[in-house]
């Protein structure tokens, strides 16, 4: 089974811990561009880390992020 089935072919597709900006979004299921300018404005706050150029989102932060989302 191949483990980069992404969620167009596999709903219950869970990724890595540490996900790239293309795969943040797609968990999230919003846009590569929803991502960056949230990541610039700060609006709305998503969590992520930066190593080097790389930026790296946390699955359990996002999770995490949802869940206080959600609360509203």
């Amino acid at each position: 089974m191949d483990h980069q089935t992404n969620n167009k072919e596999n709903p219950f597709f869970v990724p890595g811990r540490w996900m790239r900006v293309s795969e943040a979004a797609e968990y999230l299921r919003v846009s590569e561009n929803f991502i960056n300018k949230a990541r610039q404005t700060k609006i709305p706050d998503i969590p992520f880390v930066r190593i080097g150029r790389r930026i790296l989102y946390d699955r359990h932060a996002l999770d995490a992020f949802l869940e206080a989302r959600a609360g509203r």
